[in-house]
């Protein structure tokens, strides 16, 4: 029976504070949310199984310092608001171990400093900041147990925003600072024989993602991770395996934005200083199938894609931050399948992409990208005599890649 448990002060300011705007002057937003915690955030979750247990089992635990979420019909398009601050800590335990499970068994641990979810509205104005001193914390344990699957996931991010849009025009603008240490951390211990085992780690500290669809998006975001640590770690022990995947990454500042039909702009910028680490170790016996291992460390990424017209990106990328990659993998006897194993550390990355369709449609714009940071991405891998095993090692100050697909031939 999956049972989440929250523990110490939670503290989440009302969601979505609605405000008429006939109260205010006409320009005044619809919603207007103001979320100040300053108390630690903690949740721990721990879920044993004894002997054998057909089913599936989880373990889940999610520590959030402030939410905010809201859903528009979209046809009044309100106005929103919003002002997020996190002082404190959140941190988010989720533990399964034990038994044999005849099914999938899964631990997820999720720990977010600031988090705005939102469909429909107009966000005129989201700023979200964590403060000096602040930790957010993720770690997913696996232990002594064997399953059919077995997933293990832990996520973490400072400030994070998502979201989407249908038909018409989105203007959105997002303000996003973090001075945290963030962490995420995978630790599986398999025992004996599994189908198929993933084990993930997510640490970012400003993370934006936003997703429209029949629309003219426009994005103003501007992202701030400066100081301490962000580190995401997998650590992977089984014995016994058929396919294995196993990653981690680790980023000062994300963007994503999709869209299609519609014209697509983002402007804003980017900026880290925070050290950025991300590791993936792996011990495995024997192995068929696939091993996939990766670390992947970024200072800043922006991702743009738009379906069926143009995009242009007006972006500044600035990396001051150390980034580093590790992985490692022992193989012990060996395996008859494949091994693949990757480590790639970037300062700045730039992806614009247009499927153009039946008609005439480009990436464009201007990305400025600046580089002080060192980057280092390091892999080492030993397997026995069987199976393939392929390894690659990345390093890259400045990446920007534009590209388009014209499926129609036009």
């Amino acid at each position: 029976m999956r049972k989440t448990n929250f523990a110490a002060g939670i503290t989440i300011s009302t969601l979505l504070m609605g405000v008429s705007a006939t109260a205010f002057a006409q320009t005044a937003p619809d919603i207007l949310n103001e979320q100040i915690n300053m108390g630690d955030v903690f949740a721990d979750m721990d879920v044993v199984v004894d002997g054998d247990h057909n089913g599936n089992v989880g373990s889940t635990a999610l520590a959030t310092g402030n939410a905010a979420s809201g859903l528009d019909d979209g046809a009044t398009d309100g106005q929103v608001e919003s002002d997020q601050t996190m002082s404190g800590e959140a941190t988010a335990i989720a533990t399964l171990s034990g038994g044999r499970v005849f099914g999938t068994s899964s631990a997820d641990a999720t720990a977010y400093g600031n988090s705005t979810t939102g469909s429909q509205y107009q966000p005129d104005r989201l700023d979200q900041t964590v403060t000096v001193d602040s930790t957010i914390s993720s770690t997913a344990n696996v232990s002594s147990t064997t399953a059919n699957t077995i997933n293990a996931s832990a996520t973490s991010a400072a400030n994070i925003h998502d979201l989407t849009y249908t038909m018409g025009t989105v203007n959105a603008n997002a303000d996003q600072v973090s001075n945290a240490d963030v962490s995420a951390t995978v630790n599986a211990d398999v025992c004996c024989s599994v189908d198929d085992t993933n084990a993930n780690a997510l640490a970012v500290n400003n993370s934006y993602q936003a997703s429209s669809t029949y629309s003219s998006a426009f994005h103003n975001v501007q992202q701030d991770s400066a100081n301490g640590t962000v580190s995401a770690a997998t650590n992977l022990v089984q014995p016994n395996g058929n396919n294995i995947s196993a990653n981690a990454q680790a980023m000062g500042n994300n963007v994503v934005a999709d869209n299609t039909w519609g014209y697509s702009q983002l402007d804003g910028s980017q900026t880290n200083s925070s050290t950025i680490e991300a590791e993936t170790i792996v011990e495995l016996a024997d192995w068929d199938g696939t091993a996939s291992i990766s670390a992947y460390g970024v200072g800043n990424s922006a991702m743009q894609t738009n379906v069926g017209s143009d995009l242009n990106a007006y972006y500044t990328q600035t990396n001051s931050g150390d980034v580093t990659s590790l992985t490692g993998f022992e193989g012990g006897n060996g395996g008859a399948g494949n091994l693949t194993t990757s480590s790639t550390a970037i300062g700045n990355t730039y992806t614009g992409y247009v499927c153009a369709t039946c008609q005439s449609a480009t990436p464009g714009g201007y990305v400025s990208q600046t580089n002080s940071g060192n980057v280092v991405a390091r892999g080492q891998a030993w397997a026995g005599s069987s199976g393939n095993v392929y390894g690659s090692a990345a390093a890259i100050g400045n990446s920007a890649n534009y590209s388009t697909n014209n499926a129609g031939g036009d």
